[in-house]
């Protein structure tokens, strides 16, 4: 996969939600996603496949499945596509391509682009991700722990709350 030769950091004005800060969004680089407790997105098993549910895990720094999101903006719209560098996924869910109702849907990879609204979080330094059709809010959850994997949480669209530090997410360095 190539990535976008240029790095660039936007800084977005959120307009939606009542948030006044605003949000960096890294582009054009490697990135990870972190949530509330410092867990970041993974693609289960770095796997291509489409439908792949995206959890989140313990940062485990360098793992493909984890480390590799490259975030392209869309100049038409503001908008953004999160795109997985090892499965060359999408930041998707089920149901995105045919207009289904996402409320309470996991996140997945998907080979069709989607299209995110990123934009600050009012009462913290992070942002939310956000369905741009319906304003459902990417929302991870209290970390379970799994004799599989060990600790992770699924990430799933729900309503947006701005004081719930679980639909709060950031990109560090």
């Amino acid at each position: 996969m190539k990535l976008i030769s240029a790095i660039a950091t936007l800084t977005i004005a959120a307009l939606i939600h009542g948030a006044t800060a605003a949000c960096s969004v890294p582009t054009g680089k490697l990135v990870v996603i972190q949530d509330f407790q410092s867990n970041v997105f993974d693609i289960a098993f770095g796997s291509s496949v489409d439908l792949t549910p995206v959890q989140t895990l313990n940062n485990k720094h360098g793992e493909p499945a984890q480390a590799c999101l490259s975030i392209a903006a869309d100049s038409k719209t503001g908008l953004y596509s999160i795109q997985q560098a090892e499965s060359e996924t999408y930041l998707s869910y089920p149901g995105a391509v045919t207009k289904t109702n996402p409320t309470c849907a996991q996140l997945c990879g998907h080979s069709v682009p989607f299209l995110w609204n990123i934009t600050a979080n009012g009462n913290s330094d992070g942002c939310n991700i956000i369905e741009p059709s319906t304003g459902l809010v990417a929302t991870s959850y209290k970390i379970i722990n799994s004799a599989t994997i060990g600790p992770t949480t699924p990430i799933t669209l729900q309503n947006f709350d701005g004081k719930v530090t679980q639909q709060v997410f950031t990109f560090p360095d």
